[in-house]
């Protein structure tokens, strides 16, 4: 099946042509043999198409918050393509997995065969809306804006390289480099996910710096404005100017040149801002990407420094007065474990992570200020008041002189210790002025440092959390909400308890537009209790967090929720009603959040568990937006649960077809040569799937090699064994182990040979005759007699004798990717077994309890990586199967055995083949007629049971007046010999799977 776009689809058959070639190109194109994953079309690649809608959008749009992958759902035309026999390459659709696109090459010695931009960006563009056409997802991911291999790396950096040592300075690893550009190379870029891979910051950084600095059309300023981008620090002197003079220019490059400068400087300005911990200035960066690489200007490290200096100048400004919804505009790094607490001071923002290390940052332009340690776990957020630093320390109060805080020349300043002896879990001023802590009891910390007790001391009730509201202070005592007075203090009164709370947990409070907001949770779920501060009077429960939720901050009319599930939701403060979810870039909970009112809106800083502090700009008029997004949102998810519940439904009814959703789709013969009693089976070697193939020709066994992606090429050819042998079985592991069965000597000894397979390539190559990899080809005969010259070869070990005498020597084996072999063999009426396993390089059999199988003749055998197994024989001119799992045990093996099971009347013998997911086929000679038939089976295994087989209810005849099946199965690749006379053939097959939706 091939989706495409219905413009694509072309239902005129196709006109004999002798001058055309008709080539497997699916078979190709999937094949392993080929490296870069996609068919080579006979005319050169189709032009690329660009999208519909090329609208420049707001440059401030692509740094909000929401996510820039995000973009509008699109739907698209399903058509149904499928044929038996040989497709033309001409008539063919583009199949969704590989888009008949030539990939561009994005690395080599010679920049002039290298893909451009706008080129490079085309091709991810098509090659992924094919991917969401062919996995059938809404949505598309054509609003790509730049290259996939710049977004991913820079979107990688961002969340692990700012904080690498030495990052673009530091080489990555030679072998790692080469892999990516092979894997970009060959088109499949949308496959590397360097965060889900764990890759090393200093390898993604090498890799995108080679790549810019590799590129064609190189620099990003172009070779013809580059010298007028360079001239604006000479004829401006004033930076508002520059950045005018800068943006004027920037409107003649090409859009995805704008993008990706854009892009890039921003990352380098990130890095720059944490250069503290990175050792990464901007001088650093500058002789890097504008002395060194060239990337922007040729000499253009003034230019590169200039930039990412003024970059909020540049870009931000007015990228600030334009967006409508909140913009990412900084990740700060440093601390090594959870970010709790923030404080703003006059021009500084304190943040303090939970091992106690306080970090001190400029609040103007967010760079690194001075940090010091407080030698002491953050058990409560700290608090700024009368020009001092106040922190909660267990029995302690540990108050910091600020002065010395904020002093360069002052490392570790010296703290004054508060003496409570008692627990204290919080401590809070609402003024500057007053300062209330609680614990084992609620107390007040006068102007000369001394603790005056507001209440008794109770260990048994601890007092967690505490603030102020007028005059009263509210604190949290398990499910109660206690109010004192601060001047008389007493308790005047007591909210919540069980009734309100329930099964919940308050943990903090905040009074908003007049109401008590309190945040907790019930269960695994984040809970606001919205409460009447003066009557305590329970007004609304909001439920959206997944997990505790942390705290409520007012910004604007917008109320944010955050907590442990990462998310940040958005409430209307007065309507108390739910707006829409605020996209951030933290990976784990937000515990700190802090706010500073500006003329255009508000700066949000953030604080995590994954160390980081993200910093927003939210713009004044945000909450209308936010509530146009709010109702985006929810019919999103709408959508999503009913596509989720139209996926249960696909799932559902798969399970319920099974086997009946696959078939063999045919692609076309390949003729082998002359000879008897063909075997088969898959080779992968070095990611390169081969065809081995072994047949009696004349008095000798012999063996023919190719490789899958160029099956019209001639067979390799070897001599396999001496004259006297009968036909082997044949088969292979992943690790590209050969194991061959054959019989010989007047007395149908049984013997077997290990072979791998080898490589000539110091062999001169004969360019008619050698295999070349990813290169048209044209479809020959096969050789009569070998080869002077050959790519590929077996080395086959000396013959091994398993069964010195048997009656018949009909035999076969399977070996499984665990290294265990499995013979079976005909004795006299019997169907009989071996076993035999790799160790120390060589097969050893293991001892049998009982070796029949069953009654009958002609066995077949399958075993997959689990030992279960599958083995036809033949009994009263009808093919049987049996199920089974063998047992090994250090001392012996035994085969636990199902029920014979009838799989086909009046057939004379079938062979077997399994894929790795245990999906078998059936190819079997029919005894009324001498055809051949193709029938697929699925091996299940049930927990506790032994292995069973649903074979499909369908059935291909392949060819008619042959014998002699086999066949062999890797992956989605089947390949199927067989005797037609005194002729050995071949033929290739794929598997494909039936779209549920297609099916009727």
């Amino acid at each position: 099946f091939f989706i495409v776009q219905s413009s694509e689809m072309d239902t005129t058959p196709p006109v004999p042509d002798s001058n055309r070639r008709t080539v497997p190109l699916a078979f190709m194109a999937r094949s392993r043999g080929n490296p870069s994953g996609h068919a080579r079309s006979i005319s050169g690649s189709p032009e690329p198409s660009s999208r519909a809608d090329n609208q420049q959008r707001s440059v401030g749009l692509d740094r909000a918050v929401s996510l820039p992958h995000g973009s509008p759902k699109t739907k698209t035309s399903i058509h149904a393509f499928s044929s038996f026999s040989e497709v033309s390459l001409q008539n063919r659709p583009s199949s969704p997995s590989s888009p008949s696109l030539k990939p561009p090459l994005m690395f080599g010695p010679d920049p002039s065969q290298l893909a451009t931009l706008q080129e490079l960006l085309d091709y991810d563009r098509q090659m992924l809306e094919h991917k969401k056409m062919g996995r059938q997802q809404r949505g598309a991911l054509v609003d790509l804006e730049m290259p996939l291999i710049i977004q991913r790396s820079l979107d990688f950096l961002m969340e692990e390289g700012l904080n690498a040592e030495g990052l673009f300075r530091v080489p990555g690893a030679k072998a790692k480099l080469e892999q990516w550009q092979s894997v970009f190379n060959a088109g499949k870029g949308d496959s590397v996910d360097f965060l889900k891979q764990n890759e090393a910051p200093e390898d993604v950084a090498s890799l995108l710096k080679q790549y810019l600095r590799d590129m064609p059309d190189k620099p990003l300023f172009t070779k013809a404005s580059e010298g007028s981008f360079v001239s604006i620090l000479t004829e401006e002197t004033e930076n508002e100017k520059r950045a005018l003079k800068y943006r004027e220019l920037l409107k003649f490059l090409p859009e995805v040149n704008q993008k990706v400068i854009q892009k890039v400087l921003f990352y380098l300005m990130q890095v720059a801002s944490n250069a503290s911990t990175n050792r990464m200035s901007t001088d650093a960066l500058s002789i890097v990407f504008g002395q060194m690489a060239g990337v922007f200007a040729h000499d253009g490290y003034d230019l590169v420094k200039w930039l990412i200096e003024q970059y909020p100048l540049v870009y931000e400004k007015e990228e600030m007065r334009i967006t409508e919804k909140p913009m990412f505009l900084r990740k700060l790094v440093g601390h090594q474990r959870s970010v709790v607490s923030l404080i703003e001071h006059g021009d500084y923002v304190f943040s303090f992570d939970s091992s106690g290390l306080a970090r001190i940052w400029e609040s103007k332009n967010y760079q690194f200020y001075k940090s010091f340690a407080l030698g002491f776990k953050i058990l409560a957020p700290p608090v700024i008041a009368r020009n001092k630093l106040w922190c909660p320390s267990d029995l302690t109060i540990k108050v910091y002189d600020l002065d010395d805080v904020l002093n360069l020349e002052i490392s570790e300043p010296k703290s004054s210790d508060i003496e409570t002896n008692c627990f204290v879990a919080y401590i809070h001023s609402s003024d500057g002025k007053e300062v209330f802590a609680c614990g084992d009891f609620l107390m007040k910390i006068d102007d000369e440092l001394n603790v005056v007790p507001l209440s008794e001391v109770d260990p048994a009730n601890i007092m967690l959390f505490i603030t102020t509201i007028e005059d009263k202070c509210w604190i949290i005592q398990g499910k109660n909400i206690l109010v004192w007075d601060k001047e008389e203090g007493k308790q005047t009164c007591c909210f919540g308890g069980a009734d309100v709370f329930a099964q919940g947990r308050p943990i903090a409070l905040k009074c908003i537009e007049g109401k008590l907001w309190i945040s907790g949770s019930i269960g695994s779920s984040g809970v606001i209790w919205i409460m009447d501060p003066s009557t305590g009077e329970l007004l609304d429960t909001l439920s959206r967090h997944k997990g505790e939720l942390y705290m409520a901050k007012q910004i604007g009319d917008v109320v944010w929720t955050v907590g442990w599930d990462t998310k940040i939701f958005a409430w209307k403060a007065n309507e108390i009603e739910y707006i829409a979810e605020i996209e951030n870039l933290h990976r784990d909970a937000i515990q700190a959040i802090h706010s500073v009112e500006t003329s255009q809106g508000w700066i949000v800083w953030t604080g995590s568990s994954d160390s980081t502090i993200n910093v927003l700009f939210v713009p004044r008029e945000y909450a209308k937006g936010l509530e146009i997004e709010g109702k985006v949102q929810e019919e999103e998810r709408l959508r999503e649960e009913e596509q989720k519940e139209i996926e249960k439904q696909r799932k559902e009814k798969e399970k319920e077809l099974g086997i009946e959703l696959y078939y063999p789709k045919l692609i076309q013969q390949i003729p082998i040569g002359v000879g008897k009693g063909p075997k088969v089976t898959l080779v992968t070697e070095k990611d390169v799937l081969h065809v081995v193939e072994t047949h009696k020709e004349s008095a000798h066994l012999v063996t023919n090699i190719a490789r899958v992606s160029d099956i019209n090429e001639p067979f390799a050819f070897s001599k396999f064994s001496e004259s006297g042998s009968k036909i082997p079985g044949i088969t292979s592991n992943k690790a590209g182990t050969i194991i061959a069965t054959h019989a010989q000597g007047p007395f149908c000894s049984l013997h077997y040979r290990q072979g791998t397979l080898q490589h000539l390539s110091s062999l001169k190559k004969d360019s008619s005759s050698s295999i070349r990899k990813g290169t048209s080809v044209k479809k020959t005969k096969a050789p009569s007699t070998p080869r002077p010259t050959q790519e590929i070869n077996i080395t086959w070990e000396p013959s091994v004798k398993w069964k010195p005498e048997a009656k018949k020597s009909i035999s076969d084996v399977d070996l499984n990717d665990k290294n265990f072999m499995m013979f079976v063999y005909q004795d006299d009426k019997q169907v009989r077994f071996k076993v035999a396993s790799l160790q120390g390089g060589k097969f050893v059999f293991h001892s049998v309890k009982r070796d029949i199988i069953a009654e009958g003749r002609k066995p077949s055998v399958v075993l997959n990586s689990k030992n279960c197994f599958v083995v036809s024989y033949v009994s009263d001119d009808s093919i049987f199967y049996v199920t089974g799992k063998l047992e090994v045990s250090k001392d012996n093996t035994s085969a636990v055995l199902g029920e014979p099971a009838l799989l086909e009347k009046g057939k004379r013998r079938a062979a077997l083949a399994i894929n790795n997911n245990d999906i078998i086929v059936f190819f079997f000679h029919s005894a009324m007629d001498d055809s051949l038939i193709v029938r697929l089976g699925m091996l299940e295994m049930a927990t506790g049971s032994l292995p069973t087989v649903t074979p499909s209810e369908r059935q291909i005849t392949l060819v008619e007046k042959a014998k002699n099946p086999a066949v062999a199965f890797e992956g989605d690749h089947i390949f199927f010999v067989y005797q037609v006379k005194d002729k050995v053939v071949g033929h290739v097959a794929l598997l494909e799977r039936i779209d549920v939706k297609e099916l009727q």
